[in-house]
């Protein structure tokens, strides 16, 4: 999507430095790179300025920090979308955990595309991961 303008943020100023330097990470004027916390960012965007959102955020051994699995911020997500747009997550849930987080994600987005990721020959072993999208009403 060449003309797609594109928001990544990062709260670790080394992972954007090695995502750019080693990654081939895209440069130009639609590329925005904001080092801060993605949860303050989801919160202070503006209503309906996205297409889409993807979440994937972990904290080492601890998983995907608490506020990022909240009520409150599935709202957010779902406030910062356009009408037709898609949010997105990538985590890894005890099955309770992971329940609670579609519940609440599908009060405010609708349809669900559920993947889990398994191991692959040739590629190596998963962690458990489960990939779900769902769309603004």
């Amino acid at each position: 999507l060449p003309t797609a303008v594109v928001d990544t943020v990062e709260i670790d100023d080394a992972m954007v430095y090695a995502a750019k330097e080693w990654f081939c990470a895209p440069r130009g004027s639609q590329y925005g790179y904001h080092v801060q916390d993605g949860h303050e960012f989801v919160l202070k965007a503006s209503s309906g300025s996205y297409d889409f959102v993807y979440v994937d955020v972990f904290a080492g051994d601890d998983g995907v920090p608490a506020q990022f699995l909240t009520p409150n911020f599935h709202s957010h997500v779902g406030r910062v979308l356009k009408p037709g747009g898609l949010g997105a997550m990538n985590f890894i849930p005890p099955k309770e955990e992971g329940l609670q987080v579609l519940t609440s994600f599908r009060k405010v987005l609708q349809g669900l595309g559920l993947f889990e990721l398994r191991e692959q020959p040739g590629i190596g072993v998963t962690d458990g991961s489960i990939l779900f999208f769902l769309q603004k009403r």
